[in-house]
């Protein structure tokens, strides 16, 4: 038991070891309530391994260009935002984008034009426009 004085001399504060192997550290009672013995960056790191387990064993792979075939679809879906979740792992294309973009062809590259002009139309509308007075 270590015993050590909290600064002022008036008071007693009990410490107690951490309860993981091989670990030095020693916490405050209340402390060892809360996480079970073991101190903060021990108890830290168990939580992390416990999720990283839980990632691991829950992941799905995902092929989102399972079945495209057309270059003009699979720029779009690699031109897609994509929301992180650690929980799905994309297949990659087995091409670049820069090698896609080579491959098309001149009706194939009008049709993502098209495209990109569509989106940045939407942008535009979705956004106000910002206007200056003199």
């Amino acid at each position: 038991m270590n015993v050590q004085c909290n600064g002022g001399g008036v008071g007693v504060t009990e410490r107690i070891p951490c309860k993981t192997e091989g670990c030095s550290a020693t916490i405050l009672p209340t402390t060892a309530a809360k996480t079970g013995g073991t101190c903060m960056p021990c108890h830290q790191e168990q939580e992390r391994q416990k999720r990283q387990a839980y990632i691991e064993q829950h992941r799905r792979t995902v092929n989102l260009y399972e079945g495209l075939t057309d270059p003009v679809d699979i720029l779009k879906v690699m031109h897609a935002p994509r929301k992180y979740d650690p929980l799905i792992q994309y297949v990659p294309y087995p091409l670049s984008r820069e090698q896609v973009y080579v491959s098309l062809t001149a009706e194939e590259a009008g049709r993502m034009l098209k495209y990109a002009l569509e989106l940045l139309a939407r942008a535009m509308r979705a956004k106000p426009t910002i206007s200056y007075c003199r």
